[in-house]
This record gives C-alpha cells, sequence and structure tokens, in this order.
C-alpha cells in the first residue's frame, strides 16, 4: 500500500493495487489491462519498475515535464487565425494540406482536428449509432457500483422516505440507507458511509440527474480556463479516484433499478412484521435485512478479487464530500457565504491578501471552512454584530378622502374660488 510516495493519487493507488496483483499472480495481465484500460505492454512497463525502484515506480517519469513534441504557441495561435480568416470553411484534413502547402506549416490532420474542436471552430461528425448487446457483469466485487434512490411509503404511515440502494454490479450484493431526500449532501453522506464500510469502489453506475452531470453549456470563466462543468458529487469522486458512469437508460443500470421492486414488496412487509415506523429504527434494522437479501440473491464473481480500495491515511474525507464554493476576500478581510458575513482573523498561518480567491467546504456536519492553498484560515461569525436597519417605520397607506383633504383649497376667499370663466372672459373681451 502507498502511503507516503510524494504525489500519488488515488487512481495511482489503483493502478498499484492491481499491478501487485499481477506480481503475486492473482489476476493475468490481460484481466489488468482491462480494469486499467491500458494495454498489456504497459502493463509490463509498470511491473517491471515496480519490481525494480519499489512504490515510487507507479509514478510517470514525465510528470511535471513539457511534452518533447509539444507545438509552440505561437504556431498554435497562427494556425487558428489562419482557420478563422484565411481558411474558413476548412476541414481538417483539407486545413492540414493547404497549410504545409502555403504555410509551411507541418501538422497532423489530427492535431489540427483537435486544435479546431477545442476552439468549436469544427463540430466532429456523429456517428452511427451501432448494435447493442446484453452486457456482461464486471468479473470483480468493487469494479462497478450500481447507484440509485427510490422514494415510498417504506413504513406504511403515509409519509415517504428515500431509500439509497449501491448494488455491486459483480454480484448483485446490496447496501443502502433511508434518507428524507435524495440531494448531493445526502448521496455524499451515503458514498462516506459505503467508503468507510467496504472501500473506493473503481466506478459509480449512475443516471443522468442534474447531481451527476451538469446539463448546461460552459459559462464564461469555465471557457477562459478550459474547464468542463462538472458537479459538486462527481467533482468529490474525481478526488476520490471514483470513476461516474451516466447511464443510457434506466435499463442499463437495471440490477439496482429492478431491486427496487423486490425492496417495496419485501422490505415494506419485514418492516410492518417488526412494527418500524421511523427512519431511524429503518436504519437500525437494514443491516440485518441486507444480509439476509444478499444471502438469496447474491451470486459469486467471476474473480474472488476485491477491487474496493481503501483510503489513504492522509486523505481528508470530510473535506473532499462537502460543498465547495469559490469567493474572494472584500477589502476588510471578511468574505460573505450564504447570508453570513465571515471575518478572518489577523493570525493565519498563511499570509492572504484581499481579493485572493478562497474555497469554502460546507461539509456534511454543517461546519463551514474556509481553505486557500490547501491551508485553513482561521476565522469569525459576525453576522450577528452587524447593524440592522430600522424597519418599524412603516408607510401610511392612505384613503381617497385623506388624499381629497391635502389638495382641498381651504381659503374662502382665494382667486380660485372667486374665479367665473364667464364673466372675467368678458371683461377681457374674449367674448
Amino acid at each position: 500500500m502507498i502511503k507516503e510516495v510524494k504525489l500519488a493519487t488515488m487512481k495511482e493507488v489503483k493502478k498499484y493495487q492491481v499491478v501487485k496483483n499481477v506480481i503475486e499472480k492473482r489476476i493475468t495481465q490481460k484481466e489488468a489491462s482491462k480494469i486499467l484500460k491500458i494495454t498489456t505492454r504497459q502493463i509490463r512497463n509498470i511491473k517491471k519498475r515496480i519490481v525494480t525502484e519499489g512504490e515510487i515506480g507507479i509514478i510517470h517519469r514525465s510528470r511535471g515535464k513539457p511534452s518533447n513534441n509539444k507545438i509552440p504557441s505561437e504556431i498554435v495561435q497562427k494556425i487558428i487565425e489562419l482557420s478563422k480568416t484565411k481558411y474558413d470553411g476548412f476541414k481538417p484534413t483539407f486545413l492540414a494540406e493547404k497549410l504545409a502547402e502555403y504555410e509551411n506549416i507541418f501538422v497532423s490532420r489530427e492535431t489540427v482536428r483537435k486544435m479546431l474542436t477545442e476552439e468549436k471552430i469544427w463540430k466532429p461528425k456523429q456517428t452511427k449509432e451501432s448494435f447493442r448487446t446484453r452486457r456482461d457483469r464486471r468479473a470483480s466485487r468493487g469494479e462497478l457500483i450500481q447507484l440509485d434512490g427510490s422514494i415510498h411509503d417504506w413504513f406504511s404511515t403515509g409519509e415517504k422516505c428515500w431509500l439509497i440502494n449501491f448494488a455491486d454490479d459483480a454480484t448483485s450484493y446490496q447496501w443502502g440507507k433511508y434518507m428524507e431526500s435524495e440531494s448531493t449532501m445526502t448521496l455524499m453522506q451515503c458514498v462516506k458511509e459505503y467508503i468507510l464500510k467496504f472501500g473506493c469502489p473503481a466506478a459509480l453506475y449512475v443516471d443522468k440527474d442534474s447531481i451527476y452531470r451538469v446539463n448546461r453549456s460552459q459559462n464564461i470563466e469555465e471557457q477562459l480556463n478550459g474547464e468542463e462543468p462538472i458537479t459538486q458529487f462527481t467533482r468529490a469522486m474525481n478526488e476520490l479516484g471514483i470513476e461516474v458512469i451516466c447511464a443510457n437508460s434506466p435499463q442499463a443500470k437495471g440490477r439496482v433499478e429492478r431491486s427496487f421492486k423486490t425492496h417495496q414488496d419485501r422490505l415494506v412487509k419485514e418492516n410492518r412484521l417488526r412494527g418500524i415506523k421511523t427512519m431511524e429504527e429503518g436504519n437500525e434494522y437494514l443491516p440485518e435485512y441486507y444480509e439476509s437479501h444478499n444471502r438469496k440473491f447474491s451470486v459469486q464473481p467471476g474473480n474472488e478479487k476485491d477491487m474496493h480500495i481503501p483510503l489513504l491515511e492522509n486523505t481528508n474525507i470530510d473535506s473532499i464530500l462537502s460543498i465547495q464554493t469559490k469567493r474572494s476576500i472584500n477589502k476588510d478581510y471578511t468574505v460573505q457565504f450564504k447570508g453570513k458575513v465571515l471575518q478572518l482573523l489577523k493570525i493565519q498561518e498563511k499570509n492572504v491578501l484581499t481579493r485572493n480567491k478562497v474555497t469554502i467546504e460546507n461539509r456534511l456536519d454543517g461546519s463551514v471552512h474556509i481553505r486557500y492553498k490547501n491551508i485553513y484560515l482561521n476565522y469569525e461569525d459576525i453576522t450577528d454584530k452587524q447593524p440592522v436597519k430600522n424597519c418599524e417605520e412603516k408607510v401610511k397607506i392612505m384613503t381617497r378622502k385623506e388624499i381629497s383633504n391635502l389638495t382641498k383649497i381651504k381659503n374662502p376667499n382665494s382667486p380660485w374660488r372667486r374665479w367665473n370663466p364667464t364673466t372675467d372672459f368678458k371683461k377681457k373681451g374674449k367674448f
């Protein structure tokens, strides 16, 4: 197990454990290449480095170094400008030919295709939908976990709640928990308990709900930074080295979908027999229920190796599984968050300046932490100390009679009262 290797990530831990199983002859090189989605030749190279160098051999040697084949940025900008002006409308293959013929720029058509695609100048042609067959189960436990939630009257009280269910694709082994809603925070809480109990799975198979996938285009800031929009849940899973796969249909993750039909029949009746009426009582009984359910319906995996990976010792899971938002430090060294005013203290582990970008973590326990470059800042909530405007004086709504009294001429000798249009105009010779 990698513990103190510099720059080690959860993905490298996963790769190290898989290759270690190859070295110990628990799995074949072909099975390892399928799990890691790399070739058997790469498996052999990694295996050789681990045998000779130890755990440090898992880290790629070119990390932190620029590519030797990187095209200079000046050439890239020139190609993009030419594609918008002189060669406007040229497709990648034709553009690459004309660049070599007239501009003396020699780049491959695939490089040009990638440049135009990233700049949204050219859209790749969509391929025709291929024929699909039934998908086989994954070989090992923890290789793919199907995750979904179902709202139902689980306790026969008329009040509905959610059952968040995890189903292993290889064995149909299941685990779950009752929650009040299916939201980002509740799913993070369930994933946290699952990881602490079983370890990190290789991948999660979910639907296309907005919790897992951003159903919008890039905003201006994301376009400038060259980032794809992701949800808070997917961001947290990426940091843990867990791949999030969105199914194209409910039938694609049928194991967890069909299991709810069984649970809505058997689990409801089991709760009624035991007199369970609340979520707290239901969550206490669920481990017993799942043990019985898995004993009856789970199957043996094709490979006995468990692909769940335990957390690193220095992994701050509470920080990862939180709602993280970016804020700027104001000129008075305050940060505003959800209607609160957070005052940064003078003594900090790291110096901060106004307008610095900080990350605010809203954790599962309700606590709020402010992080700046992996350093947590000391702060004080001064929301209650802010002056409150006096809103006791209300605007008086006047009646029509009161308005007419204000506009009424009270002086009986006013010229407006003595004015007669007929007589006055005759005196002036108007009639």
